[in-house]
């Protein structure tokens, strides 16, 4: 009875994106909060942030700038970002801690804000109620937060994503490392395998990634300490051995001089 059907199907409007995972989100923390004192000399940490307050009174310092938390407007700070923060009364803070999962990671040292849309307010409502109700909401929890988190980066200018064009010999060499990972891969194995001599290699990674192979390592090791820090009741020692480093004492000393904190008090902090 259907040898005769006609199918036929026309694009009104041929314009199309194949939607693919550019970097996926994996959140950390959500937190709704009243907070006397923020008060912190530095908050870099190896993961992005999100900020948005209902109230006046909130400022962050980075590069000699001030930068007032206005209410009405959210704030994203990427991974790596030294700066300092500071309020004059006390406020309701609305935060969330994640990581992308990029294969390069753009400059930091720059905040990005946008005013709240209807669409944000309204999801911050309910993830607001859905915190309040406690661990039977997790799953809530965590998809009104990565859709708030979607929102804001879809805000962030192109330009940022670009701002380092991979190399594919790049890509390869982070891509070994990271399935190494917390194990070292030399540079004199990695530039072999781009097909490099040794200091070519490291100079064109350095111009990729803004960190030399070695610094990348260490980074990549400290972003991996810092999320079992904030998410896992391991002990320090545990983690240092976890994530490459010799000993907590190793751990905490690249943790601080990095992030200007001690495992002990970034954990603190991150869980506060």
């Amino acid at each position: 009875m259907y040898e005769n059907t006609v199918r036929e199907f026309t694009f009104i409007q041929k314009e199309y994106h194949d939607c693919h995972s550019f970097m996926p989100v994996q959140m950390l923390r959500s937190c709704h909060s009243n907070v006397e004192k923020w008060w912190f000399t530095n908050l870099s940490a190896p993961f992005w942030r999100w900020y948005h307050n209902t109230g006046p009174g909130a400022t962050i310092l980075m590069n000699k700038k001030r930068i007032a938390l206005t209410p009405g407007s959210i704030f994203l700070i990427p991974p790596n970002t030294a700066f300092a923060s500071t309020n004059t009364r006390p406020i309701r803070q609305l935060y969330l801690h994640f990581t992308l999962g990029m294969k390069h990671q753009p400059l930091a040292n720059q905040i990005f804000s946008h005013a709240r849309s209807d669409e944000e307010t309204r999801l911050m409502r309910e993830l607001i109620l859905a915190l309040a109700d406690g661990k039977h909401r997790e799953t809530e929890v965590s998809f009104l937060s990565q859709a708030l988190v979607n929102l804001a980066l879809a805000k962030i200018p192109a330009t940022y994503w670009d701002s380092r064009p991979p190399d594919t010999r790049i890509e390869s060499a982070i891509r070994k490392i990271n399935e190494a990972l917390p194990q070292a891969i030399g540079n004199r194995e990695l530039a072999r395998a781009a097909g490099m001599n040794v200091n070519a290699f490291t100079r064109l990674f350095r111009n990729s990634t803004g960190h030399s192979p070695h610094q990348y390592l260490l980074l990549r090791r400290l972003e991996n300490a810092g999320q079992l820090l904030q998410q896992d009741d391991q002990s320090i020692e545990a983690i240092a051995e976890q994530t490459g480093f010799c000993d907590r004492f190793h751990l905490s000393r690249c943790f601080k001089q990095y992030f200007h904190n001690n495992p002990a008090a970034f954990r603190r902090r991150a869980r506060s």
